[in-house]
């Protein structure tokens, strides 16, 4: 609850941001402070992750993996998304993840898709379906 909470708190405020600055100081700025909002807890947390892991070379193509498409790509594209669709628009696209993730899981992982995928794809679908209609009859 509190990570959806704080989706929906920084998408708005993403939306009164993109009016004032660009995307990528955003966008930067996003990531700096989670960064530095990170560390901290690495350093005090050595039972979870020991620190010396960072000084490992194989380890660095996989942060510099996860930092700059998992974490600063997908911040610049969030914040593009919701400058030209809008905050709700933009995060009802979210719930299409799951449906994206079942069919890469088949495509790439040969996997079967069971009867509960297919009842949640159209369950999402159907929700998608009804938000969009009932926000469009308002208007």
């Amino acid at each position: 609850f509190a990570a959806a909470l704080s989706w929906a708190v920084y998408s708005l405020v993403l939306r009164k941001l993109n009016a004032l600055y660009s995307i990528m100081f955003i966008s930067r700025k996003t990531f700096f402070y989670g960064v530095l909002t990170a560390l901290p807890y690495m350093l005090t947390e050595p039972e979870i992750t020991s620190p010396t892991v960072l000084l490992q070379a194989d380890v660095w193509p996989h942060m510099l993996f996860l930092g700059v498409f998992a974490s600063m790509i997908a911040y610049v594209i969030w914040a593009q998304s919701v400058k030209h669709l809008g905050a709700i628009t933009a995060s009802n696209y979210i719930y299409l993840q799951p449906i994206v993730t079942l069919i890469a899981s088949v495509i790439i992982l040969s996997e079967t898709i069971t009867i509960v995928g297919y009842l949640g794809c159209a369950l999402i679908l159907g929700g998608l379906w009804l938000g969009d209609y009932l926000t469009r009859k308002k208007s």
